[in-house]
């Protein structure tokens, strides 16, 4: 949301830019006829490059906050995509973690340039500190986190024209064991 506004309100934005913010791309055809195609972006580019432009603010990627943020990213990522393979917990402390880097990543930019980047963004850090006054560690894990992995497993699968065997349904699972294969 603030990439759009920004690309709507500042001058002289260059097209490479917008195009980087809007996740896009141009490109020429086999015909030479003008393209545009989705090209994903990382969220932590995008926001340096939104500083950078839009607040004429560099990033200094080595900063604790940064590696803070870059750490939570990572974290969002595997819980946005889970790896039955890799499965993690994840505490109470590592949530107040997470959210602690992304409001600092807003809060230190504003802080160096003496102008707040997102209103109510020291409110919304005020409520943090009180959470963490009142956290009771606790972890929550996976459900899958200690299976083996080396055996069988059951797991919902309604599509049409599954693959049987390789993953047999409960009724033929149980058919098998009958016969003995």
């Amino acid at each position: 949301m603030n990439s759009l506004v920004m690309l709507i309100t500042v001058k002289d934005i260059p097209k490479i830019v917008e195009d980087f913010l809007l996740e896009k791309e141009s490109y020429l055809d086999k015909k030479g006829s003008l393209q545009i195609r989705n090209k994903w972006q990382s969220i932590l580019d995008r926001y340096t490059i939104l500083l950078k432009f839009g607040y004429q603010y560099e990033v200094d990627k080595g900063n604790k906050h940064w590696q803070a943020l870059q750490k939570a990213k990572e974290l969002r990522d595997y819980y946005n995509h889970l790896d039955i393979h890799e499965p993690k917990d994840i505490s109470s402390t590592q949530v107040l973690e997470f959210m602690e880097a992304v409001m600092l990543a807003i809060i230190w930019p504003s802080c160096e340039l003496s102008r707040t980047l997102f209103l109510g963004i020291y409110y919304l850090y005020d409520i943090w500190v009180k959470l963490c006054e009142l956290q009771e560690t606790f972890v929550e894990q996976p459900m899958f986190k200690d299976w083996r992995r080396d055996e069988a497993f059951m797991f919902h699968c309604n599509f049409e024209n599954v693959d049987t065997l390789r993953f047999p349904n409960s009724k033929e699972e149980l058919r098998r064991e009958s016969n003995g294969s």
